[in-house]
């Protein structure tokens, strides 16, 4: 099998896992099992606009500066057109990523984390209003032995395919 017919196979919709409905208060319990390696995507119904008004709070040292970041997505000469946009008030993916432990990465980025740098999404006041959903692949059933080289590019190819969700760095 060719390698972007294999690619496609992988990263089809119908193999990634949806939670949907993530609030502030039931975040802890997403559903997600520990120690499941893979990539996620970050869906919203928040308009872009929201996230550019964001100011980071200076008690947030390690957290990504959100609002910096949707600005730099609609700045970067030539990278606005390959950005994920929203349509009308549709979910749409804001940010996308990947690690050994994807359940504790995605509660990192909702609730924060003092020890790595992470979206922090409920601790902005104006976030926690809009819907918020989650999509992931577990590649612990597609790979018993976890690769992250080939996390990295699962997570690029994803990108290539669907775009840059406004709130990636890298």
């Amino acid at each position: 099998m060719k390698i972007m017919e294999e690619l496609e196979k992988i990263l089809s919709p119908e193999n990634f896992i949806t939670i949907d409905n993530i609030q502030n208060d039931n975040v802890q319990s997403i559903g997600i099992k520990i120690n499941v390696w893979g990539i996620y995507n970050i869906l919203t119904n928040a308009p872009k606009e929201v996230f550019e008004k964001i100011t980071k709070p200076t008690a947030i040292s390690k957290h990504y500066d959100i609002g910096e970041r949707a600005k730099a997505s609609k700045s970067e000469e030539g990278i606005e057109k390959y950005v994920i946009k929203q349509n009308n008030t549709d979910f749409y993916v804001v940010y996308n990523g990947e690690d050994h432990n994807i359940r504790q990465r995605i509660l990192a980025h909702f609730k924060g984390h003092q020890g790595t740098g992470c979206l922090a999404i409920f601790k902005y006041e104006e976030l926690k209003e809009y819907k918020w959903q989650v999509k992931y692949l577990d590649l612990s059933n597609h790979d018993k032995q976890d690769n992250p080289l080939f996390r990295i590019y699962l997570e690029q190819a994803w990108r290539a395919q669907n775009g840059w969700p406004m709130l990636c760095k890298k």
